[in-house]
């Protein structure tokens, strides 16, 4: 299992992937021949002062520390089992260089055995933190308990435990994934990158669960795979059954989880008060009217969220309205549309439910705001995908009763930029997350970096004077990757990296120009050759 570090808005975040089938103890890692020794763990390092990955005494203490916090934290606060003892009383973790860019820890089961213990390592450039440690050492708890589950339940859970050890600070995010995301996918199918498709990004659902049902509820879950002993029962299955024990189902539960998703209604600080990415946006207009209406797919345990934006996007004189929405539910799924509005006290409203239709009639006006309206729509099956949801929209404008618009306060936090929707075709608002300058392996010629936008688009890539072409964009975070021709890499080997500027340019599906983003591109240096050691 590899720990990795997600793209993210505000921070770059820790995370850990789980392989399964990974070597046993006969395997662990050599040549790191200093220890030290807490009630619980065993550090392994080197202080060699030509290894890659050496440490001082004094890190491999820290880390011995922050192991120790982590164990208590989960052992007596959160009220989970310490991991399995492999034999002589400590949990082993090796201060190792993880093999990746991204890599932050590795962590390893003893055997195949459907329970068993572990042992990890952490990257000492990158992973020697709170959030890393407190995610591995979880990672053997769950060895202890039911090893052969859905890795989806694994990673997002591991990475539940290390932001609750970190406090669920401010900057978290950006490590949500896509609302549109089923909760149970994993694999590459799943995201636009490792984050996402290792099936951590649904972390918060587990939030959700430890504020409604306590903090042992992962605990049940794999307790239950444990008490059934058969490892092809998926994992929402066994979710299933516990939330069916406590007096529930997984559908009201999902369903309730997208609702406090809509205006981040949690506990936790880091999700408190914040508002999801919308996956359409809709101006309403000034005049009474009819307004387009939307089919809407929603795939199985996943829900999109459509804006609807008072007004044009003038500032002219507006007056009160009245907005009525009509949503078709398809045959056979249990959803229950919400709307919300972002006002001070506002809370979501549910829809009127009749057979398969669903409506509602929210107060209105043409004035301009600074956030529209939104439209839960949530699928709660955990098998039919591609579920079509029909949604039609009025407004009634009353000219006699002129309105003012007062905007509500933003919310603490946006999970994704919210903004007014223009009635042109505008080109997606992007975050760049990628360092100043750029550096390009000769052997793949490979361009990557993460782009954020608040809506579907393209990004126009150019080179010098080099176009490199465009990229689709979605919503949310996009994996964006360019191959550089021969002849451009060649030109690059030439020129310094000031003379070297990538220019990339947010585009409109039908073409807008958008912003110019810059970056410098250079070769990378290929790591130098090791001297053979004399003996």
């Amino acid at each position: 299992m590899s720990l990795r570090r997600p793209f993210a808005a505000a921070a770059i975040l820790a995370c850990a992937f789980l392989v399964f089938g990974a070597a046993p103890a006969a395997a662990r890692p050599t040549g790191y021949p200093s220890t030290i020794d807490s009630a619980h763990f065993e550090i392994h390092y080197t202080g060699d002062i030509n290894a890659t990955d050496r440490v001082t005494d004094q890190t491999a203490s820290d880390v011995a520390t922050m192991a120790e916090r982590a164990y208590t934290a989960i052992t007596q606060t959160y009220g989970y089992p310490a991991p399995m003892d492999d034999g002589d009383g400590r949990i082993d973790i090796w201060i190792a260089t993880t093999g990746g860019g991204d890599v932050l820890g590795v962590a390893f089961p003893d055997t195949l055995a459907s329970q068993t213990s572990g042992y990890f390592q952490v990257d000492p450039a990158i992973g020697l933190n709170d959030h890393t440690i407190a995610h591995e050492v979880f990672h053997l708890v769950q060895f202890g308990l039911w090893l052969p589950t859905d890795g989806w339940l694994l990673e997002s859970t591991a990475e539940w435990t290390g932001f609750r050890f970190e406090g669920f600070p401010d900057t978290i995010l950006g490590s949500l994934g896509a609302p549109d995301m089923s909760l149970d996918c994993i694999g590459d199918k799943c995201g636009n990158d490792d984050y996402e498709r290792g099936g951590y990004s649904r972390w918060s659902f587990f939030e959700y669960l430890n504020e409604h049902f306590g903090s042992t509820i992962v605990k049940d879950v794999l307790d239950r795979g444990a008490a059934l002993g058969d490892p092809t029962i998926p994992a929402i299955t066994l979710l299933s059954d516990v939330l069916a024990a406590k007096g529930t189902t997984l559908t009201d539960v999902f369903n309730d989880w997208t609702v406090a998703n809509l205006n981040g209604n949690y506990t936790a600080p880091g999700l408190m008060n914040f508002l999801p990415p919308a996956y359409s946006q809709l101006a309403t207009g000034d005049k009474t009217a009819t307004l387009p209406t939307q089919q809407v797919g929603v795939n199985h345990l996943a829900a999109r969220y459509l804006a609807f934006q008072r007004g044009d996007g003038s500032d002219g004189a507006c007056y009160a309205a009245s907005l009525t929405i009509d949503v078709t539910i398809p045959a056979g799924i249990a959803a229950k549309p919400y709307f919300y509005w972002p006002a001070v006290g506002a809370t979501p409203q549910p829809l009127t439910i009749s057979g398969s239709n669903a409506s509602i009639t929210v107060p209105w006006d043409t004035c301009a705001w600074q956030y529209g309206g939104y439209l839960l729509l949530q699928n709660p099956s955990t098998t039919a995908d591609a579920q079509i949801f029909t949604v039609s929209s009025s407004i009634t404008v009353d000219k006699n009763t002129p309105a003012s618009a007062t905007a509500p306060p933003p919310p603490v936090s946006v999970w994704g930029p919210v903004v007014p929707a223009p009635s042109t075709d505008p080109a997606p608002t992007l975050t760049i997350h990628a360092p100043e300058i750029l550096r390009v392996s000769s052997k793949t010629r490979l361009l990557r970096f993460v782009v954020y936008s608040n809506g579907q688009g393209k990004l126009q890539a150019t080179l010098g004077s080099a176009s490199l072409g465009a990229r689709t964009l979605r919503t949310g975070n996009n994996d964006v990757r360019f191959v550089l021709p021969q002849s451009v890499f060649a030109s690059l080997r030439r020129t310094p990296a000031s003379a070297n500027t990538l220019s990339l340019t947010s585009l409109s599906t039908q073409g807008t120009v958008g912003r110019t983003f810059t970056r410098h591109v250079v070769v990378q240096k290929p790591a130098p050759k090791k001297k053979a050691k004399k003996h």
